[in-house]
């Protein structure tokens, strides 16, 4: 009697993925992107919040675009949410995180840059482009708070010789 034994690699895999989604107002259009891992693109239910309230919803496309039309009155506050994914069966499950994108504030007169709100959040006026000006303070003190770090350490371990 003769056996045979077969053994194949395991290519089981999970992965939990972070999510962002982009935002861009424009006369009656909310459009964006939801950005992550391929698997976290397509096909996803993106939600339209306005003034705290879902009112619509929209699937990406394979690029993880999506695009909503909307007429309510301003002021409003509008932003997009996902609430995130799984797909799959152990030992291959992919698990796509929820995000929002921020909240933008329609009808309202805000700097380009955007306030902070009492909930944390960043609003900015609609059809603002996002320039990179909102993460220059917490880079630079993130900059300062490793060099602190780091001289500190330096002094307690020439201390310590």
């Amino acid at each position: 009697m003769v056996s045979l034994l077969l053994w194949t690699a395991a290519s089981a895999h999970v992965f939990v993925a972070p999510t962002h989604l982009t935002i861009h107002v424009k006369d009656s259009t909310v459009s964006g992107m939801l950005v992550g891992r391929p698997e976290c693109r397509g096909g996803q239910t993106v939600h339209l919040v306005i003034d705290g309230r879902v009112v619509d919803s929209t699937t990406t496309d394979v690029k993880g675009r999506y695009a909503f039309s909307f007429t309510p009155e301003p002021p409003v506050r509008i932003q997009t949410t996902f609430g995130g994914s799984q797909s799959g069966l152990h030992p291959h499950r992919h698990e796509c995180r929820p995000s929002a994108s921020r909240l933008v504030t329609r009808g309202a007169v805000l700097g380009a840059s955007g306030s902070a709100t009492p909930s944390g959040g960043t609003e900015a006026a609609a059809g603002a482009a996002f320039t990179g000006a909102d993460v220059r303070a917490p880079l630079a003190l993130t900059a300062i708070a490793i060099l602190v770090g780091a001289s500190i350490l330096l002094i307690v371990r020439r201390r310590s010789d």
